[in-house]
Parts: structure tokens; C-alpha cells; sequence
């Protein structure tokens, strides 16, 4: 019987293997910019500063609204659509997006970056999707996580991948001048940390429950899944705090049970000794849980919070804290007006200064769009 549609969709186990080296004495730069009204010092401890964890989540947006394609009505509406949506994601200009990112991450110089939706395009022409033998795309047509690096460096920021998370992985059809070409949709989390810190271990996967979309008459599995980065950060004194800095995006609370058996395993596979070992590896949680606080359908924040998890936000400023969600097109006006990212500490801190970035107008473009549907957060916690 002849293939109509073919949907890849795939959920990879990475690991990045540890490394280990002398890395002597780090010089930090300012704990945080002279501008930000929360700033606090640090306590001392025993004749010396703690050096915070400064750490950086912000959900870059995959460029485009992939609803539309999971609401067609028919196999036959997929092309069209598929190229609406490709259509879309380069209106929103990556690149342009990107260099207003790498101006935030400038003035923070966070010592690890938690990002979401970092898309990876990749593309075949002619496509075979509709073939009984179709092959996976495999021509770059747009890497969010290399424009971005590039990005960086240009502005002189050292930062590499400490650790990884492939989400869904999808290739449907698309209308081109006519014809049909595949275009393969991948999703990634991503952690990246400052080079003058050291990496001790990584992990990453896929959760096992995720939500099943429609594209026609064919499904497929939108899996989503979770990352962790062990590093070393400097104190003064010459001694050194490590730390566990995991990221994820839950499912939306659009579909509750879901999210919520994500946060589960989200505790399960970052914390598998369970909470009671919190206490031997400072570990903080940074990422888009696409659960506000006051929603009906807090399902992701509450199963976090009741296991012992603390906002870091509830300890700085007093404001509501929304970083969601600008139109898809990101030429909007209006506020942010939802709250679905978060950066969690597992263990108590003392203290933390945590801010918005990218919610004002210094967070557009040069050609004058927001850099993500979300604002950024940057939290300094000790």
C-alpha cells in the first residue's frame, strides 16, 4: 500500500562525556551590571565571599506557530501549510533574533545559559516524504544553536554546549515553485557554559509520556525531554563550588496530565537519589514549564514545588515576573502578560537577584522585532 505521509519523529538518549582538567585559579568578571536595582552583596562565610551561580533560561522561539500544521484536516492541506510555517520562521530573521540575544548574554555574562527551542532545519529536494522509501533530510537550511555561538563569539563570548537534549524530530512535505521538498523540523534543548568553568559530568533524554499531535490523517509523538550539566565554578580563595544546572520545556498546560508526568520524570532523572540528596549537589532548574503560577492547570509548577523546589523570583523583586508571550510574528506592542519561566533552586539559597532581560524595548531587533516570543530571566543565587 502506498505511503502518503511519512512523519519521523525521534527521542535521543545523549550523554556528553565528562572531562576533566586544571583549571586553576578563575578570574570573574562583575558579579552583575551597576544598572540592575536588586543587586545585593554576598554574605561572608568563614573569612570568604561566595561566588553566586549566575545563570541565564530564556525559550528562543522555534520562529513560527507549528499549531496550524497539527490542525490540518488533511494530508492534502500539509504542503501548503509546511510552507506557510517555513515561510514564517524566516520572516522572524534567526539571525537578526540572535544578535540581540548575544547583546543580553553580553551584559549578564552568565556562568550557564539554559535555551529552549533551539531549531535545527534541515531540508531535501526533490522530497520523498511521500514515497514508500522516504530518507531523512539532511541539507542544513537553518541551525539556531550555530547562528547563535557565531553570535556570541562575534561579541567576544567564550560559551560552549555542556549538554543537549534532541526533542521531536519531524519531516513533512512542503510546496515549493510547484514541486514538493521535505522539510525537517528539529527540536533541541540546549545548556551552555562559560569556557573558563569546568564540565564534571552531562546528561540528557527524552521523557517517556508526551503529547500525540494529528498532521491530517497521520499522527506522530511531539516528544520533549530534559538536560543537565554538572559544572565547577570558582570561589574566591582558590576553592570551587560545583553545581547541577538542568533545563527543560514541558509540554503546554493545555494538556495538563501530560506536563505533570513530565515534571515527574523531570525529578526522577535530574534528582534520581530523590530529594534527600539535594543537599550534597546544589542543583538549580532553569527553563520555560509553560505553567503560570495562578493558572487553573498549574500541573508542571505545583509538582515541582511541592518536592521541595524554590523559586528564585518569590526571593528578588516584587514584581509578577511575566515573560510570555509576545505574538508569533514578534512585531507586536502588547506586555507580557503570562508567567512560564522559571529558575528553581532545589536547595534553599540565602539570597538571589533575579531579573527580566529582553521585556523592554533594548530587547528588539535591529529591524525592529522582539528577539522571542519570551523575555529572558538572569538570576545571580547563593
Amino acid at each position: 500500500m502506498k505511503r502518503t505521509l511519512m512523519m519521523a519523529t525521534m527521542a535521543v538518549l545523549a550523554s556528553v562525556a565528562s572531562t576533566a582538567c586544571n583549571i586553576g585559579r578563575i578570574d570573574l568578571p562583575d558579579l552583575l551590571p551597576d544598572t540592575d536595582p536588586h543587586w545585593e552583596y554576598p554574605k561572608a562565610d568563614s573569612g570568604f565571599v561566595q561566588v553566586p551561580a549566575r545563570v541565564m533560561t530564556w525559550n528562543v522561539y522555534m520562529g513560527a506557530d507549528l499549531e496550524p500544521l497539527f490542525n490540518a484536516s488533511s494530508e492534502a492541506e500539509v504542503p501548503a501549510l509546511t510552507a506557510d510555517y517555513w515561510s514564517a520562521v524566516q520572516a522572524t530573521d534567526f539571525r537578526d533574533r540572535a544578535e540581540a540575544i548575544a547583546m543580553a548574554v553580553a551584559g549578564a555574562t552568565p556562568d550557564a545559559i539554559a535555551l529552549q527551542e533551539v531549531m535545527l532545519f534541515r531540508t531535501q529536494s526533490p522530497g520523498d516524504a511521500t514515497t514508500d522509501t522516504p530518507t531523512a533530510a539532511q541539507d542544513t537550511a537553518l541551525d539556531f544553536l550555530a547562528i547563535l555561538k557565531d553570535a556570541l563569539n562575534t561579541d567576544g563570548l567564550d560559551y560552549r554546549v555542556v549538554a543537549e537534549s534532541d526533542n521531536f524530530d519531524i519531516e513533512v512535505p512542503m510546496t515549493v515553485n510547484g514541486g514538493l521538498v521535505d522539510l525537517r523540523i528539529t527540536d533541541r534543548d540546549v545548556i551552555l557554559a562559560r569556557g573558563d568553568h569546568e564540565l564534571k559530568a552531562a546528561a540528557s533524554g527524552p521523557f517517556q509520556v508526551n503529547r500525540t499531535v494529528q498532521v491530517g490523517q497521520a499522527s506522530f509523538v511531539l516528544s520533549r525531554g530534559w538536560a543537565y550539566a554538572d559544572l565547577i565554578l570558582s570561589q574566591s580563595g582558590n576553592t570551587f563550588e560545583e553545581i547541577r544546572f538542568a533545563t527543560t520545556r514541558l509540554e503546554s498546560d493545555a494538556f495538563p496530565d501530560v506536563q505533570e508526568a513530565q515534571a515527574e520524570e523531570l525529578l526522577k532523572n535530574v534528582w534520581p537519589a530523590g530529594t534527600s540528596s539535594w543537599g550534597t549537589l546544589w542543583t538549580l532548574l532553569a527553563g520555560d514549564l509553560e505553567s503560570p503560577p495562578d493558572s487553573v492547570n498549574t500541573t508542571g509548577f505545583r509538582v515541582l514545588w511541592d518536592a521541595g523546589l524554590r523559586d528564585a523570583w518569590t526571593l528578588g523583586p516584587s514584581e509578577a515576573g511575566f515573560t510570555c508571550c509576545h505574538a508569533p510574528t514578534l512585531d507586536d506592542d502588547a506586555p507580557l502578560s503570562r508567567r512560564v519561566d522559571y529558575i528553581f533552586a532545589a536547595s534553599a539559597p540565602t539570597s538571589s537577584s533575579v531579573r527580566i532581560i529582553g521585556a523592554d524595548y533594548a530587547g528588539h531587533t535591529a529591524a525592529g522585532r522582539w528577539a522571542s516570543t519570551h523575555a529572558g530571566l538572569f538570576a545571580s543565587i547563593w
